[in-house]
């Protein structure tokens, strides 16, 4: 089991840990915007496609992003080439949003 974040159009989103346990809320309208504007971003389709090499680190994060039809996975590791920097920053924005809402 994995930890999530899922965030839908209207900004309602939900996370869960890998025990079980979930929260949830809904994202200030500014933040709905930005989050729009990160997923729209052209450049999420092409790293959808792309096949990375495998990674050089031993311990880090790896991540899956979905945003309509392109899924994008990466690990989450400095050293490894073509990095899809668009899932990156829509990955840390979304766990900043969310993150921020848990404390």
């Amino acid at each position: 089991m994995k930890d999530t974040v899922a965030i839908d159009p209207q900004g309602a989103w939900t996370s869960a840990n890998r025990g079980g346990a979930s929260v949830g809320g809904r994202l200030t309208a500014d933040q709905i915007a930005a989050m729009k504007a990160l997923a729209a971003d052209p450049r999420i389709g092409r790293e959808a496609g792309r096949t990375p090499e495998p990674t050089k680190c031993r311990d880090a994060f790896s991540y899956e992003v979905t945003v309509g039809a392109a899924h994008v996975s990466y690990v989450d590791c400095p050293a490894d080439p073509d990095q899809p920097t668009a899932s990156i920053a829509l990955v840390k924005q979304a766990l900043q949003y969310t993150t921020m809402r848990q404390r």
